[in-house]
């Protein structure tokens, strides 16, 4: 059965957040890389990353985009806003990242808010996904 969970939250230059340290967070990059497995050339715990709407200079890199949002945001301004949220464990994974995409895409198309979207395995127990 499909358990609902929806946390939104907010980084903030004030409380110390960092947008490029989330952005390598959520999609295990920088420090935060996953060490391949010995058996799979594949990432262990991420199963999709998107970035849309980005700036044309961010295109080809979304965490350009994340790194200056660290540097031009005022002092006491948010960087990032997130939103993780569940997904139905019954569904494939690909259809867990498509359902995620389409999310996404709801929450930002609008606006054309720039986005990361990373897609987590959860151990087969708790997939989920980071919308940055």
């Amino acid at each position: 059965m499909a358990v609902y969970h929806l946390k939104v939250s907010v980084g903030s230059k004030a409380s110390g957040h960092s947008a490029a340290a989330k952005h390598d967070y959520v999609a295990r990059e920088g420090k935060y890389a996953e060490r391949e497995g010995r058996d799979s050339g594949e990432r262990r715990e991420v199963a999709y990353v998107e970035s849309e709407h980005m700036p044309a200079w961010a295109q080809d890199d979304a965490r350009r985009y994340w790194d200056a949002a660290d540097r031009h945001e005022r002092a006491n301004g948010r960087v990032y806003r997130e939103v993780q949220f569940a997904l139905p464990k019954e569904l494939p994974e690909r259809d867990q990242c498509a359902l995620a995409s389409r999310f996404a895409r709801s929450l930002t198309a609008a606006e054309r808010l720039p986005y990361t979207l990373s897609v987590h395995r959860g151990a087969g127990r708790n997939p989920h996904a980071h919308l940055v």
